[in-house]
């Protein structure tokens, strides 16, 4: 299987076990305590288990579109990424770092609900909230939006 069905096959499973799509009412269905907080230069998010407690935390002056990708980004993060802390930074466009990736995939795929057929960059930036840079690599990336398509058939 390969990365984009493996996530794409998660975020699936996300939407079908909680019945949610908006990424702020699946972190309180998953339990996740969500806190806004002021957060250092260049730091959107972040998550972390601290006590046995999911903790995602996101920049507190953030825009509602920004936070809302931010935070379906974070929760890629706790879906694909279960045993490791980490921050969101995005000061750089690299795509090098494979665990930054997959989790912009997994927003990805939870943000844009509809049909590939239909994206474009309008409607990832603005409407599902992604940010310029992947916007533009995801319409770039046809193996991933080809396995996002099927999954997204056959539910």
């Amino acid at each position: 299987m390969g990365i984009a069905q493996r996530i794409g096959q998660a975020v699936e499973n996300v939407i079908q076990t909680y019945q949610e799509t908006e990424p702020k009412a699946l972190t309180e269905k998953m339990g996740i305590v969500l806190k806004r907080e002021p957060l250092p230069e260049g730091v959107q998010g972040l998550t972390a288990t601290l006590l046995g407690y999911p903790y995602i935390v996101v920049q507190a002056a953030l825009p509602k579109q920004k936070e809302r990708y931010v935070l379906a980004h974070e929760l890629g993060h706790h879906v694909l990424h279960p045993c490791a802390n980490y921050y969101f930074l995005r000061q750089t466009y690299a795509w090098t770092d494979k665990l930054e990736f997959e989790s912009d995939l997994f927003a990805t795929f939870l943000l844009a609900r509809h049909s590939f057929a239909s994206w474009t960059f309008q409607s990832l930036h603005q409407e599902a909230g992604l940010p310029k840079y992947l916007a533009l690599r995801v319409l770039e990336c046809p193996e991933a939006c080809t396995v996002y398509e099927k999954l997204r058939q056959a539910v």
